[in-house]
């Protein structure tokens, strides 16, 4: 009785041989890299590509900054008692037809400080940029380890599953020859269907693991990503102290952090010389058509054609109010 079941325990270990390392049937066999996923994140994952466009808009902005206010041009006509533009123009004493521009002058400093301060703005922007740059790629990377890890136990499960199928039915052929009790079976098919339970727990993992890094990647259209590349043991070059020391000095939360301070404290340089007054220059050309000079002198009013400048400095407040004008006319 004894070889008759060696006999068939043999027979069942042909029939159905345990391959080591054997994962589910339904896997992807394409291989995906960590470099590779990395590199894709970063082109095209949408919180990376708005701080680039972010840093961009902060460096356009510097020059911008240092730069003088923009010019403001001006045109009018001056009508003596009638509402009909150029009705009155060369026959009435104070008809005429101006045009001209004022441009401020900020008081020395402001300007340069004005760059600075958008400059270290600008920088911290790219620390920014730096530090979500590296937070997608540190995402993509835990990412991409426990999918290798789930990837690992789902194989090891499936090794178990196959081996302890093949132990079931040799406890089922021993039981009908009566070499093992019902309980030998009982056993093995409650731990089958915990591996079974098992196997469905990690593929449900998969799954999720891999949408997080569909979402990373951008990729709008489901596909299997495919099983990650064999990992290889990287050991560390440097100890803890190392370590924490190079973490501070490369960190760009730290780097962004003190970029800031420095910008705050050139805030306070400009706010401070902020309350310097600032300048303005006003030009404007006065034409008085055929209007007779000597006529219009006798009359008491200004000449034919006429130049006036007026240089202005402002005083700055809640409004921005002028504080003394001087107006020179000839």
């Amino acid at each position: 009785m004894n070889d008759r079941a060696l006999f068939f325990s043999i027979i069942f270990l042909a029939l159905f041989p345990a391959t080591r390392g054997a994962v589910a049937a339904d896997l992807p066999t394409a291989e995906i890299r960590l470099p590779d996923l990395v590199r894709e994140a970063l082109e095209r994952n949408p919180e990376v590509q708005m701080a680039a466009r972010m840093v961009e808009a902060k460096h356009a902005h510097v020059p911008q900054a240092g730069a003088l206010p923009d010019p403001v041009l001006m045109y009018g006509v001056e009508n003596e008692g009638r509402p009909v533009p150029f009705e009155t123009l060369g026959t009435g004493g104070f008809s005429d037809v101006y045009v001209g521009f004022t441009q401020e002058i900020p008081f020395h400093g402001k300007r340069a400080l004005r760059e600075k301060v958008a400059g270290e703005e600008a920088s911290a922007e790219e620390w920014r940029y730096e530090g979500t740059r590296r937070r997608v790629a540190a995402q993509v990377a835990e990412a991409y380890y426990d999918l290798y890890a789930t990837h690992a136990a789902l194989g090891i499960v499936d090794e178990s599953l196959k081996l302890l199928d093949q132990l079931t039915k040799v406890a089922r052929a021993r039981l009908a020859v009566g070499q093992a009790s019902q309980q030998d079976v009982l056993d093995a098919e409650v731990e089958l269907s915990r591996l079974q339970e098992r196997k469905s727990t990690l593929e449900r993992r998969r799954a999720t693991i891999e949408a997080a890094l569909q979402r990373l990647l951008l990729r709008t259209a489901p596909a299997p990503l495919g099983r990650p590349a064999p990992v290889l043991e990287t050991p560390l070059v440097a100890n803890l102290d190392e370590l924490l020391a190079r973490a501070e000095e490369e960190s760009p939360v730290v780097r962004e952090a003190e970029t800031r301070t420095s910008k705050a404290e050139r805030t306070v340089d400009l706010a401070r010389r902020e309350r310097l007054p600032d300048f303005a220059v006003n030009v404007v050309y006065h034409n008085r058509a055929s209007l007779d000079p000597w006529r219009s002198m006798q009359a008491g009013s200004r000449s034919r054609r006429s130049w006036k400048r007026v240089p202005i400095l402002e005083r700055p407040g809640a409004h921005g109010r002028r504080w003394f004008q001087e107006s020179v006319s000839r």
